[in-house]
């Protein structure tokens, strides 16, 4: 891994195609990508694995912990692998920030755009109940776990959720996971995304939350031009771990066609 003021990253594959990869709120990116990475098409692509600031191998690497932050950290990522071009992938929370990306983007580096059950440029508005929730899974492993298995409407073994909330509070600096969860649950920038025409593919898990899944995504970005929708069955929030070579053939299909 390379450590330095930028976002850490992990390079996989030899392609001529480039992307960029970042993890969700709840996740780093090795934990998240481990179960998908044996499946990728390592001839057609290179692929970077970014872990955002407070996260993983870049649990100690400092910032502002914003949205802004992480998409202009995208393009430091890039310039540093000398990327003029490349395709960006967004998860979650990151999803929203690969958005914000895109609006940054004055020099059309950006080929295509992919979410995996991304948060959308409006937010993730929720009641004081809910965001109080989601404050606990910060700090507490037990409401972690429990949060992992409502996102997977618990179809998956308990020893999932226990083993991903260890792994979240080993893995994560919690001021960063605070910082980024006031900006995803508020932040909103969807009147700028209007009449976005970058192709972008919305991955979606048939057993998310429901704002998450089908209509809730459908609705979120309706203000965007040049927008699709793939669901994937037997997958909440996290369909790269749950079904990952149906999620990689999905992800690689659309790059490959922008």
């Amino acid at each position: 891994m390379k450590k330095t003021m930028i976002p850490s990253y992990a390079l996989k594959g030899y392609g001529a195609k480039k992307v960029i990869i970042t993890n969700d709120w709840m996740g780093d990116i090795e934990g998240n990508w481990a179960l998908a990475v044996n499946y990728l098409n390592t001839s057609e692509f290179t692929y970077a694995f970014v872990d955002v600031r407070g996260y993983g191998h870049s649990k100690d690497i400092n910032g502002d912990f914003t949205i802004d932050e992480i998409a202009s950290d995208i393009f430091k990522v890039a310039d540093a692998l000398d990327w003029h071009e490349f395709y960006l992938v967004g998860h979650s929370m990151t999803g929203m920030a690969a958005q914000k990306a895109i609006l940054q983007d004055k020099t059309n580096r950006i080929k295509a755009m992919v979410g995996i059950t991304p948060v959308s440029s409006a937010g993730f508005k929720v009641d004081d109940d809910t965001k109080a929730f989601f404050s606990q899974i910060i700090t507490n492993p037990d409401v972690a776990a429990t949060g992992y298995g409502m996102l997977v409407s618990d179809k998956l073994p308990k020893i999932w959720n226990l083993k991903r909330a260890e792994r979240l509070h080993a893995q994560t600096n919690q001021a960063a996971m605070k910082s980024y969860m006031d900006e995803w649950l508020t932040k909103d920038f969807s009147e700028e995304m209007k009449g976005t025409t970058k192709p972008i593919l919305i991955i979606y898990g048939e057993d998310d939350l429901e704002q998450w899944r089908e209509k809730g995504q459908r609705e979120a970005f309706q203000q965007f031009e040049n927008v699709s929708f793939s669901g994937v069955s037997n997958a909440g929030h996290y369909p790269m771990q749950q079904v990952p070579i149906y999620t990689v053939q999905l992800m690689e299909a659309h790059l490959l066609a922008h």
